[in-house]
């Protein structure tokens, strides 16, 4: 999904180092277009050495937009473009192949993923339109904008799902299908926020014996921590804690085409409880 979250670069460290430094900057927001000189710019400002050829740099264009479903580039043009209606990256990496290649998905945006998730490694600030749900006898749901620090990704059956952090502490759940446009970093960190909070929390433990399926949990939720090769914890609030008996077999069986159902059938038979905090 991003560059800065691949567990091993994908090319040389020089080049590896530069293209870290074009995803920060492009992933400021959720849309725009960038040229070659915008890149040099953001390569000085970071302190970065800027190859003496100029192809190096369009190289690096290609290289990032072959990467990602979410940028058009090349075709005679010298911009680079984000594409915020391209969702494939997006619905595979939160949940499966087997939903991407499905005619019937969730409306998920993979630049507007993008951008949240770097909000998130980086705990920035960003800003969406909203859409509330719509209720029978209400008329049509409006958008709000909110502003947010994203704080965890949330399993979902039916579409991704992200643990967004109030300006009052509380951690609210968003449907990212559900958000309207773009998105954009603010710029602010998280300075003005009250300590992040979980109303009623529970730590709940995880024991599993394939280490690898827990090592890959671990890589895409944010919020596990790992007290061994075979155990996870986390900590959820009410309102999450029922991705742990239905949700997270079925997230076992989507994410990995090679495991079998009675490999996700075995975390009905994990350890899964709820654990007393010290």
């Amino acid at each position: 999904m991003l560059l800065s979250l691949q567990r091993f670069p994908l090319t040389a460290p020089p080049r590896h180092q530069r293209l870290l430094c074009l995803e920060r900057h492009v992933r400021n927001k959720s849309d725009g277009r960038y040229k070659i000189q915008d890149y040099r710019e953001w390569l000085e400002q970071d302190g970065i050495t800027i190859p003496k050829s100029r192809q190096a740099l369009h190289d690096d264009f290609s290289f990032y937009a072959t990467f990602c479903d979410d940028i058009d580039y090349g075709s005679h043009s010298k911009w680079l473009r984000l594409n915020s209606s391209v969702d494939e990256d997006a619905v595979a990496w939160f949940m499966g192949t087997s939903w991407a290649n499905s005619p019937v998905r969730p409306r998920l945006s993979s630049s507007v993923a993008r951008c949240l998730l770097m909000g998130l490694k980086g705990q920035r600030e960003v800003s969406f339109l909203y859409a509330k749900r719509e209720q029978m006898g209400h008329g049509v749901a409006r958008a709000e904008t909110w502003r947010v620090i994203p704080h965890h990704v949330v399993p979902g059956l039916d579409s991704a799902y992200m643990g967004m952090w109030l300006h009052s502490g509380k951690i609210a759940t968003f449907n990212l299908a559900r958000i309207v446009g773009r998105v954009n970093q603010t710029g602010e960190g998280n300075h003005a926020y009250a300590p992040a909070e979980y109303s009623d929390a529970k730590t709940y433990r995880i024991e599993h014996p394939d280490a690898m399926l827990l090592t890959k949990l671990h890589t895409q939720f944010f919020g596990f921590k790992r007290i061994g090769p075979h155990i996870l914890e986390t900590r959820l609030r009410p309102d999450e804690q029922y991705f742990l008996e239905s949700m997270l077999p079925n997230w076992a069986i989507r994410t990995s085409p090679q495991i079998t159902g009675s490999t996700g059938d075995r975390f009905t038979g994990a350890i899964i409880q709820d654990q007393e905090v010290q």
